[in-house]
């Protein structure tokens, strides 16, 4: 009975131990055949999602911060207007552009410069048209301080874009 009990134990630890190592040798098999399919069944992105999304939020908050910073006093009667309705949605727009099938196989591949290669993605996916960038400029109470239209003086790029002065 009690060799019976020992061989059920390692067969349970092997398996605790042998199915995640399985998971994580076809999850790297996909990523280096480029298979998108299989990164999408391997990866659960919504999990990923939940537990990246306070990170994520943190660090776009660190850049918006210091380019906040770098507008002076407009900057800082700005600042929370922007904070409130911009930073959620370009957080939100970063982790829906990186955690994609697609992309995780592309950032694996860059996997030597991966922060230079993530940012590169989520720029290139923010500033598409009719992309979170575009529907800034249309959020309420701001009256197109965001964006590239009316016709104000450019201040300090942002992280998203560049913010736009009335009367300038």
């Amino acid at each position: 009975m009690k060799r019976i009990l020992a061989l059920l134990l390692v067969l349970l630890a092997g398996f605790y131990v042998g199915w995640p190592a399985w998971s994580g040798y076809r999850l790297h098999q996909a990523l280096e055949a480029r298979d998108e399919a299989a990164v999408e069944r391997g990866i659960d992105f919504a999990s990923v999602r939940r537990h990246l999304e306070p990170v994520v939020t943190a660090e776009v908050g660190q850049a918006f911060d210091a380019q906040i910073a770098d507008l002076g006093p407009a900057g800082g009667l700005l600042a929370p207007i922007l904070r409130q309705q911009v930073l959620p949605k370009v957080a939100a727009a970063s982790l829906d552009t990186l955690l994609q099938p697609g992309n995780v196989v592309k950032l694996y591949a860059e996997r030597n410069n991966l922060k230079a290669a993530a940012e590169r993605l989520v720029m290139d996916e923010l500033g598409k048209p009719g992309g979170v960038l575009a529907s800034l400029g249309s959020l309420g109470g701001l009256g197109g301080l965001i964006g590239g239209g009316g016709g104000g003086t450019e201040a300090a790029p942002l992280t998203t874009g560049s913010v736009q002065l009335p009367g300038g």
